[in-house]
C-alpha cells in the first residue's frame, strides 16, 4: 500500500492516471486527497488492502449514470496501484456541502446559516427522501445510514456519502454492509451483530425515518423523552421494544419532553411515522410516500406574523415557533436584520430622485390676487364727501317719518333725500363690495385646494418622506440601536423606580445653600428620586429653582448609573419583535424607495394638471378682482382712521 502522507503518488483509472494531491480528510477505512489538475474530483484511499473490494467497486462505478451523481458521491473509477491491486476510487469533490447533523443541529444552524427557515429543513427531508427512494431502484441497500453519511448543500438538495459501502448483491455473491449506528438500526437488528447479516431495504426505511424526525424536530430522537414510569431505558432497548416517545396510536411508557408535542405537522406525516415505528408493522414507509407527504406539507406553508423566518403548516391557529421560542427561552429561527451593503443600496435607489425634483422646479408656480394688494383707485372729491354719509341719511329719514310735529317731519325727510342723494355715489360702491369680496372668498377656496394637492410643500413634504426611508437604510444599526434601548427602558421601568426610591432628596448633592429648601421640599412630598419628575418640581414654589434644577440632574445621574451598571438586555422573543419591526420597515422603505420614480413623475404629471384646472377656474374671479378692486379698497382706506389711512395710502401709489 502507499504511504498516505506522500502526496503526488500516481494511481491508475479505468480510462486514465491520477495523481494524488494534498489529504482533505481521514476516517476509519482511508483517507481522502484532492486530485491534482482536477479540481472537480477526490480520492479515496483505504488504509488496509482488501482484494474483495475489486468486484465491488467496479460494479459500482459502473453504474454512475446521471442520476445517481445527483444524489450521491458516486465512485467513478477504481483506484489501482503499480502492482494492480484496488486501492481506492475517484468520486465528485462535494465543496460547500454540510453534514446532515450540522443543518438540524439548533446551535450550529444558528452559527452557520442563522436565516434557514424551517421550510429548508422540510425541503432537505424531501430530497433525502428521493435519494434513499433512488438507491433502493437500481437494487442497493445504504446499510449504514447516518447524519454524517447524508449532505446538504445551500439549496437543501441532499446527497449520500460512503457509497462503497452500501450493499449490493452481485449475482450471487453479496457484498454487504456490516456497520451501523445503533440509534439507527431497526428494532429486529438491535441487540445483535451486523456481520454477515444481509440488510434490507425496511432496515434502511427505519433509519430514513428517524433522520427525517430529526430534520423536523430539529436533532431530537423519536425514541427519546420523559420515562413516565421509574425504569431506566436505553435509547437502545426503547426502539427494540418499540417505545415511540410521541405516538398517539400506541401510548407507552415514553412521553414527549415539555413544551414539544410534536404536533406541527401534518396528520399524514405522523401517520407515516406511526407506520414506520411500528415494531409490528411489516413495511415502512419509502422513500417516495415520504416525499408525497412532505412535499404536501411543504406546499401549506404559512408565514408568522412576528417573524418571517417562521414558516409552518398552515392549518395551525397559532405560530408554533413563537410558542417554543416564548416557552424555551431559545430562538429557533431568528429573524436577523441584514444591514450589509444597505447604505450603498440607498445611494443607488435615490440616484434618479434629484432628477425628478429639478423636473419639479421647472413647474410654473400660480399666482393669486388678492383685493388688498392692489392699488386703490383715485377717487373724485364728491365721492370722497360721499363716503359714509348714507348711514346719516338713513337715520335722519327714519327719524323724519316717526316725527310727531308736521314741520319738523317734512324738514328731516326733506334732509334725509338730499343727504342720501349725497351719499349715492358710496351706495353705488356697496354691490360691487358685495361682487369683489364673493370672488375674493371663491378664489381663496381654490388656493386651499391649491395647497392641499398641488403646492410645492406637497411635493417637498413627499421627498422629504422618502428622505427619511433613505436614511432608514443608511443608518439601520443605530435605528435599530435606538429602538432597543427604548424597549429596554420600557420594559425595566419598574425596577428602575424601585432603584429611585432607594435614594432620599435629602441626601442629594444641591450645594452649600440648599439645605433648607431641600427639606421643605421633602416636607411637600417630593422624598426620594422616583418622586423629583418635571411635572411634579412645577408644582413647588419659585424660589427653589435652583434646588429643583440640582435634585433633576441628580437623579439623571442616578438613572444613567442604573442603567449602565444594570446589563439590561431584551429576551429572545423580545430581540426577534424588534428585528421583524425593522425588518419591516426595511422592506418598506425599499419597496417606496423602488417605486419613488415613477410615483414622483405621476405625481409631478398630476400637480401640473391640477394647477392648471385651478388656475382655469380661478381667471374670471381674478378678472372680478383686479377689475373691483381697485375702486372697493379705495373706499375701505377712505372710510379707515386718519392715522391709520395716511400709512395705508403711504404705502402704494394711487392709480
Amino acid at each position: 500500500m502507499i504511504a498516505h502522507s506522500d502526496h503526488g503518488v500516481l494511481l491508475a483509472g479505468d480510462r486514465r492516471e491520477y495523481r494524488l494531491g494534498e489529504k482533505i480528510g481521514e476516517g476509519g477505512e482511508g483517507a481522502v486527497y484532492l486530485v491534482e489538475n482536477r479540481p472537480d474530483l477526490v480520492a479515496k484511499v483505504y488504509h488496509d488492502f482488501d482484494y474483495t473490494r475489486a468486484e465491488k467497486l467496479d460494479y459500482i462505478a459502473g453504474l454512475g449514470e446521471k442520476r445517481l451523481l445527483q444524489i450521491a458521491a458516486w465512485p467513478l473509477s477504481s483506484l489501482r496501484d503499480a502492482e494492480n491491486r484496488v486501492v481506492g476510487f475517484v468520486m465528485p469533490r462535494l465543496d460547500g456541502w454540510q453534514p446532515l447533523h450540522t443543518v438540524y443541529n439548533v446551535r450550529i444552524r444558528l452559527q452557520t446559516h442563522p436565516n434557514r427557515s424551517w421550510k429548508f429543513l422540510l425541503r432537505a427531508a424531501r430530497n433525502l427522501a428521493v435519494c434513499v427512494s433512488q438507491v433502493h431502484d437500481k437494487g442497493f441497500v445504504v446499510g449504514d445510514m447516518n447524519e454524517s453519511n447524508v449532505l446538504v448543500d445551500h439549496r437543501a438538495m441532499a446527497k449520500l456519502i460512503d457509497v462503497d459501502s452500501f450493499q449490493v448483491h452481485i449475482g450471487d455473491r453479496l457484498h454487504g454492509c456490516f456497520i451501523g449506528r445503533p440509534e439507527l438500526l431497526a428494532p429486529d437488528l438491535q441487540g445483535h451483530s451486523l456481520e454477515g447479516v444481509a440488510r434490507t431495504v425496511e432496515h434502511d426505511r427505519f433509519a430514513l425515518a428517524v433522520l427525517i424526525f430529526q430534520l423536523l424536530a430539529f436533532g431530537r430522537h423519536p425514541f427519546a423523552g420523559r420515562q413516565a414510569d421509574d425504569v431506566e431505558r436505553s435509547l437502545e432497548s426503547s426502539i427494540q421494544q418499540g417505545h415511540y416517545a410521541y405516538s398517539r396510536a400506541r401510548p407507552g411508557p415514553l412521553t414527549p419532553p415539555k413544551h414539544f408535542n410534536f404536533d406541527f405537522v401534518s396528520q399524514q406525516i405522523l401517520d407515516l411515522f406511526e407506520q414506520a415505528f411500528d415494531p409490528k408493522s411489516n413495511r415502512r414507509p419509502t422513500g417516495l410516500e415520504w416525499f408525497s407527504a412532505l412535499r404536501s406539507l411543504e406546499l401549506n406553508l404559512s408565514g408568522c406574523q412576528e417573524n418571517p423566518n417562521h414558516r409552518y403548516w398552515a392549518e395551525m391557529d397559532k405560530c408554533p415557533w413563537c410558542r417554543l421560542e416564548e416557552e424555551g427561552g431559545i430562538s429557533l429561527f431568528p429573524n436577523k436584520i441584514c444591514s450589509d451593503n444597505l447604505a450603498d443600496e440607498a445611494n443607488l435607489l435615490w440616484q434618479p430622485i434629484p432628477r425628478l425634483v429639478n423636473r419639479f422646479e421647472v413647474l410654473p408656480e400660480p399666482v393669486w390676487v388678492d383685493y388688498a394688494d392692489t392699488t386703490p383707485a383715485k377717487l373724485h372729491w364728491l365721492e370722497k364727501l360721499s363716503s359714509g354719509s348714507s348711514t346719516i341719511a338713513i337715520f335722519i329719514l327714519v327719524m323724519g317719518f316717526r316725527s310727531i310735529v308736521d314741520g319738523d317731519r317734512a324738514f328731516l325727510i326733506g334732509v334725509g333725500l338730499v343727504a342720501l342723494l349725497w351719499s349715492w355715489p358710496g351706495l353705488r360702491n356697496e354691490p360691487k363690495r358685495r361682487r369683489l369680496l364673493r370672488a375674493n372668498r371663491k378664489q381663496n377656496e381654490l388656493n386651499l385646494q391649491y395647497a392641499g394637492t398641488a403646492s410645492r410643500e406637497v411635493f417637498e413634504a413627499r421627498i422629504h418622506m422618502l428622505e427619511q426611508k433613505r436614511d432608514v437604510l443608511k443608518h439601520v444599526d443605530e435605528a435599530t440601536e435606538q429602538v432597543r434601548q427604548g424597549l429596554i427602558r420600557a420594559k425595566y421601568r419598574r425596577q428602575l423606580n424601585g432603584f429611585l426610591k432607594k435614594y432620599s432628596i435629602l441626601a442629594a448633592d444641591v450645594g452649600p445653600y440648599g439645605g433648607d429648601q431641600l427639606a421643605s421640599t421633602f416636607d411637600r412630598g417630593i422624598r426620594t428620586a422616583a418622586d423629583v419628575t418635571k411635572e411634579a418640581i412645577d408644582q413647588q414654589p419659585i424660589g427653589h429653582s435652583n434646588v429643583l434644577i440640582s435634585l433633576l440632574q441628580w437623579r439623571m445621574q442616578l438613572e444613567d448609573q442604573f442603567w449602565r451598571t444594570g446589563g439590561f438586555q431584551l429576551g429572545a422573543i423580545e430581540e426577534q419583535r424588534l428585528n421583524t419591526r425593522m425588518n419591516k420597515e426595511i422592506q418598506q422603505a425599499r419597496r417606496e424607495l423602488r417605486e419613488a420614480p415613477e410615483q414622483l413623475g405621476a405625481m409631478i404629471d398630476d400637480i401640473r394638471l391640477k394647477r392648471v384646472e385651478l388656475m382655469q377656474k380661478a381667471e374670471p374671479l381674478q378678472a372680478t378682482i383686479r377689475e373691483l378692486g381697485p375702486r372697493v379698497l379705495a373706499f375701505e382706506l377712505l372710510n379707515k382712521p386718519k392715522e391709520t389711512r395716511a400709512i395705508e395710502e403711504a404705502k402704494v401709489p394711487h392709480a
